[in-house]
């Protein structure tokens, strides 16, 4: 946990998020609204020993992580994980040389030092209109996925049971899951505490968790970084998605920013798009289907895997 906030923390002054934004499919798998000066980075290769996630367990449940961001960002961040000294980086040095110049000050305390470097860091931050940076955690086929390994408190529930819940019972189980999650969420140095919370089905039946929280990081005793989290989690087309964004300063816009990036995944046009094409198949329309089919994937609203899914449904 340590080292990820160390790197993100201090490389986040490098970067400026102003600009447009592009739809990408990641992996070929998935897509998501990106400003154009952002990419991802799929942490397969992280050395994940008393990191954020225990990458080992994911890995071996099927999902793959990754971490969405600014370019310098991301490019930084490879780097450190292929053991490269991003101390180097002259926004680090120059950020490293203004706090070796204010800790030389004999007359400044301990705290006040590092209340300094809370408030110079958030300085820049906001100046370069910095926020902060989003992990995607992706599971291709949720049905290999044993939910019950997460925790006992699952033992007797499966995915398919889930999936298959009315918007009252999910409502209800919303009442029980809520306080769980506030005991599992981390408190100490690091800490998640839930501000809002909802468990409920979309327009077209998908089931989806999302909630708001607020963050801190404690440097020590004295100072701690705080911000805002957003988390959204769903159930589409038999893979599972969780997004989660820590946000860090400039938090007033974090809900659209979120919403906006996890759009090509949860926006509903394409959903109901695929959901359509398999209600209307009959023999007289298969070209018009294929037709509509394509247009959909070639612009964007389809990913290949569900463009490939629903051509093989209209063919069969």
């Amino acid at each position: 946990m340590k080292k990820y906030f160390l790197i993100l923390t201090f490389i986040l002054i490098t970067l400026a998020t102003k600009s447009n934004a592009k739809i990408i499919t990641v992996d070929d798998k998935f897509k998501l609204d990106l400003p154009l000066n952002h990419k991802y980075l799929n942490l397969k290769e992280a050395d994940t020993e008393n990191e954020l996630f225990d990458y080992e367990y994911l890995k071996s449940s099927g999902f793959e992580i990754y971490i969405v961001g600014d370019k310098k960002l991301i490019e930084l961040l490879q780097e450190y994980i292929e053991g490269g000294d991003i101390t180097k980086n002259d926004h680090i040095k120059n950020f490293i040389k203004k706090a070796e110049r204010k800790a030389s000050n004999s007359n400044i305390s301990e705290k006040s030092f590092y209340n300094w470097g809370i408030k110079e860091m958030k300085k820049t931050l906001k100046s370069m209109d910095i926020s902060g940076f989003t992990f995607v955690l992706y599971n291709k086929d949720i049905s290999s996925f044993d939910i019950s390994d997460l925790d006992e408190y699952f033992q007797n529930l499966d995915i398919d049971e889930l999936t298959s819940f009315t918007k009252q019972e999910l409502k209800e189980f919303e009442k029980e899951l809520k306080p769980y999650l506030k005991d599992i969420l981390p408190v100490g140095p690091y800490s998640i505490k839930i501000n809002s919370f909802k468990l409920s089905k979309s327009i077209n039946d998908h089931i989806y968790l999302s909630a708001t929280a607020k963050i801190s990081y404690a440097i020590n005793e004295f100072a701690s970084l705080k911000g805002d989290g957003i988390i959204y989690i769903t159930i589409k087309n038999n893979s599972f998605y969780i997004f989660y964004e820590e946000c860090l300063v400039n938090c007033k816009t974090l809900k659209k920013r979120f919403q906006k990036l996890i759009k090509p995944v949860v926006d509903q046009s394409s959903i109901k798009g695929v959901e359509i094409i398999g209600k209307e198949i009959n023999k007289d329309n298969i070209v018009s289907q294929l037709e509509q089919l394509n247009k959909l994937y070639k612009s964007g609203v389809l990913t290949k895997e569900e463009f490939e899914k629903a051509k093989k449904k209209i063919l069969n």
